[in-house]
């Protein structure tokens, strides 16, 4: 059975939490940078950046503080009330019943990530409690996906299952097809998946409508999981085989 707590995630464990995705001045840790107005972060020294960082989270927490506890009230309970149809669905898509015992730390962290070995997971007390009850079935499809993929691949690694892999990629774009083939779809109040995924293309078609057919088309979970990386072998067969654009002269 899937159950879900949910908790206020410390100051502490917040700004370690951060500091995970500020190591370096990517695209991720930019809108970090700007979302909580970190001004000159990547100017600063360790020592600097730690208290700046200290600085602008705690005024955040000391300010929400009240915020924060409403949240893990509200959320829990509408957990609870929608945990038995949750589950139900989760017994049809994957095929058995999902043993997960998920906590869900709310803080002011809009990355929201997830810890597939602990069953822990982000929720952004910002978002409306509809939007923090999608993130949660979003991230619990990912533990229980996993541990199909696992038990298909016994020799898969931490690193497999976590940004860049393909493992993870493979995840990211398999939330859509199971939210919207099933009756969780009545729980979405946006697309489940990276914005740009509906942007991209296999065999000059919608990557994501192709994607959903092939859902369609599995027999099981596994089923969808190997056809899933055939496929993606196939996009980036067409990536490096596409030609270069001609360059003007």
């Amino acid at each position: 059975m899937v159950t879900v707590k949910y908790v206020v995630k410390s100051l502490e464990e917040q700004i370690a939490s951060l500091k995970m995705f500020l190591t370096e001045p990517n695209s991720i840790a930019l809108y970090l940078v700007d979302y909580f107005h970190l001004d000159d972060f990547f100017n600063k020294n360790a020592i600097e950046r730690d208290l700046l960082l200290k600085e602008k989270i705690g005024d955040l927490y000391r300010d929400n503080k009240d915020l924060l506890a409403k949240k893990v009230v509200l959320c829990q309970k509408q957990w609870d009330q929608q945990e038995a149809f949750v589950n139900a669905e989760f017994q049809k898509i994957f095929g058995r019943d999902c043993d997960l015992n998920c906590v869900a730390s709310v803080n002011f962290n809009p990355i929201c990530p997830r810890f597939i070995e602990s069953r822990e997971f982000d929720v952004n007390a910002m978002d409306d409690n509809a939007g923090i009850l999608e993130t949660s079935i979003h991230e619990i499809i990912h533990f229980a996906w996993f541990q199909d993929w696992q038990e298909q691949f016994p020799n898969t690694t931490h690193a497999d299952m976590n940004v860049p892999s393909q493992g993870w990629l493979i995840s990211e774009i398999a939330v859509d097809p199971i939210f919207k083939n099933s009756e969780l779809k009545q729980l979405l109040v946006r697309n489940p998946a990276y914005d740009h995924f509906y942007q991209e293309k296999i065999n000059n078609q919608n990557m994501m409508e192709v994607v959903n057919d092939t859902y369609r088309l599995s027999s099981s979970i596994k089923d969808f999981q190997n056809r899933m990386i055939d496929l993606m072998k196939t996009k980036q067969q067409q990536k490096t085989s596409a030609p270069e654009p001609e360059r003007e002269l």
